[in-house]
Order: structure tokens, then sequence, then C-alpha cells
């Protein structure tokens, strides 16, 4: 019956460090689960920022060059504009986690 005490005693010792070490796991987990949530968030957000400067920039061209198209007339000048868009070429993000997918964004 002492032998089978021993025998409980060890397996409860074990279980408790078998917990432990998944707790410790499970929070490592967790803490680099909530990184890539939060650099996902950032690089989301630089996105939408940097759309944002690029449209305000580009309506900034177009006022500018439409004040210049009419200086221009007012001058006598005869002026043709032709106005095109291009879209960038975009890098494919896919499997870019932490710091390689800011990077990959010019972050």
């Amino acid at each position: 019956m002492a032998y089978n005490i021993n025998l409980y005693k060890q397996a409860i010792a074990d279980g408790v460090a078998s917990e432990k070490a998944d707790t410790e796991t499970l929070a490592k987990l967790t803490a680099e689960y909530q990184q890539k949530q939060a650099d996902y968030a950032k690089a989301n957000a630089d996105r939408d920022e940097a759309v944002e400067k690029g449209q305000s920039d580009l309506n900034n061209a177009t006022s500018d060059l439409d004040k210049q198209v009419e200086a221009s007339k007012n001058a006598g000048l005869d002026v043709s504009v032709e106005v095109s868009k291009v879209s960038p070429k975009y890098k494919d993000l896919t499997g870019l986690e932490g710091q390689d997918l800011l990077d990959a964004n010019g972050l």
C-alpha cells in the first residue's frame, strides 16, 4: 500500500509538472498570437494611411495642374492635358509575419 501511495504521489507530481509546462507553452503561444494580431493591425493602419496620403497627393496634383492650365490659357497659350492613372505593382505578402511583413510594406 505504501508503494501505491508513492506511485500516486509521483503521478500527481508528473501531472503538475506537465500542467505547468503546458501553461508556459500556452502563454508563449498566446503572446505570439497577440503580437501577430498587433503586427497585422499596424500593417493595415499603415496601408490605410498610405492610401489616404496618396489620394490626397493626387487630388492636390490635379488641383495644381488645373490651376496651371488655367494660368496658361489666361496667358494666351493653347494647352492640352492628358491624364492617365497607373496602378502600382503590389508585393505578395502571403506568409510574411512580424518584422518581415513590416519591412515588405516599407515600414
